[in-house]
């Protein structure tokens, strides 16, 4: 494979992790190392669309370079501000490198823009149970239930953070017990013992 044919595979509106991975090992194995660095280097430079961002973060992450990862995606949030999943995969790659706190702003800031999208009051709830701030972590959720009443995902950590801020969570489990499947999965787990 010559460079040329290597560079126009990566640039590729179709190319994904597999791909990209198998190009460079090949450009590796021909040319070297280094050259497969510098191929690197260069497309990491292209103009930024979702998938290629995802793509070259997991690429990056795949290798354990999460700090290229996180250079990637943030890169990618500040042309792609509105792109939520552009936004979950760096507070990922930022959680990955122990820098919980700074997902935890992105998220702020993606609820301070878009008030109105639950998947955003949940995320910023689910880190910050991590982080240990439960009742900021029950406001979260509570925002993300009036938004997405059933959504399972949201009432079983708005459960686990109630518990964790000494709050009453037993009205909760009466909302989770409308998804008959998923309550049973979550008791035979032990999560719920009520």
């Amino acid at each position: 494979m010559t460079l040329n044919e290597a560079f126009e595979t990566l640039v590729a509106p179709s190319i994904d992790g597999p791909r990209a991975l198998e190009t460079l090992a090949a450009v590796e194995q021909s040319h070297g190392q280094l050259v497969a660095n510098q191929l690197l280097q260069t497309w990491l430079t292209q103009p930024v669309t979702a998938w290629s961002a995802l793509a070259q973060a997991a690429l990056m992450i795949a290798h354990r370079r999460t700090d290229v990862a996180v250079l990637v995606l943030e890169a990618a949030v500040a042309q792609l501000p509105d792109n939520i999943e552009v936004l979950d995969h760096l507070a990922n790659a930022l959680v990955r490198r122990a820098e919980r706190g700074r997902a935890i702003e992105y998220w702020r800031d993606w609820t301070n823009r878009h008030p109105d999208d639950a998947m955003g009051w949940y995320k910023l709830g689910y880190h910050l149970i991590d982080q240990g701030e439960a009742a900021a972590s029950v406001a979260a959720l509570e925002r993300a239930r009036l938004l997405a009443p059933t959504m399972m995902a949201v009432l079983t950590n708005l459960y686990t953070a109630r518990t964790l801020d000494r709050q009453p969570a037993a009205s909760i489990l009466d909302d989770l017990e409308s998804e008959p499947c998923q309550m049973i999965c979550y008791r035979s787990c032990g999560l719920f013992t009520a």
